[in-house]
């Protein structure tokens, strides 16, 4: 079967986490760029050792991203570039427990995007975080630079077969076994399953 996807329309997108966005760069959630922008996204720190990991797309320039107001559990946020070399930190934010990461000259590119509870910090190259969290709970990450379209890759839903699930919007369109969303490309104008 052949689905074919439409072109990225101009609109602002609020992502939500899918199963578990993953901990490492080859299992993060992808959200893929686009001509729209990706203003906010949604999800649970289920754990005090749970990581979660976003590949966004930043147009470059100025990027900002805030849990300020957007969680009540004591978040950090990191930025990674796309080999993981760590690029922005911060944990608490002007005597708050919340997190704000920004800066005005950043490349247009992929980056990871990361939030964890208070002492689960990355090590080593490429970044894994051992687990050593304080809190957990739901969160919204405010963003300002970065690229959207309507689809996001992610782990497919509980209860459905294991795999990549293709997402547009909120809703799962399909799930693809055998290859982590990493390895999949949502620049293309249609995806072929076999």
């Amino acid at each position: 079967d052949v689905i074919l996807l439409p072109e990225n329309p101009q609109i602002s997108v609020n992502a939500t986490e899918f199963g578990d966005a993953g901990q490492v760069l080859d299992n993060a959630q992808v959200i893929a760029g686009g001509s729209g922008t990706l203003d906010s996204i949604t999800g649970t720190i289920s754990g005090n050792s749970d990581v979660d990991l976003f590949q966004i797309t930043l147009e470059g320039g100025s990027f900002s991203a805030s849990t300020i107001g957007g969680a009540s559990f004591d978040t950090q946020l990191f930025l990674f570039n796309e080999v993981g070399n760590l690029i922005l930190q911060n944990d608490d934010y002007q005597g708050t427990l919340q997190s704000t990461i920004s800066s005005s000259s950043l490349n247009a590119g992929n980056y990871f995007l990361a939030i964890s509870s208070f002492n689960n910090d990355p090590v080593g190259l490429p970044p894994s975080f051992p687990g050593n969290g304080g809190s957990s709970g739901s969160y919204t990450i405010d963003l300002a630079g970065v690229e959207s379209s309507p689809f996001t890759l992610g782990a497919s839903p509980e209860g459905l077969e294991s795999g990549t699930g293709i997402f547009l919007q909120d809703d799962l369109i399909g799930i693809v076994q055998g290859v982590s969303p990493s390895d999949l490309s949502l620049a293309s104008s249609n995806f072929a399953f076999v």
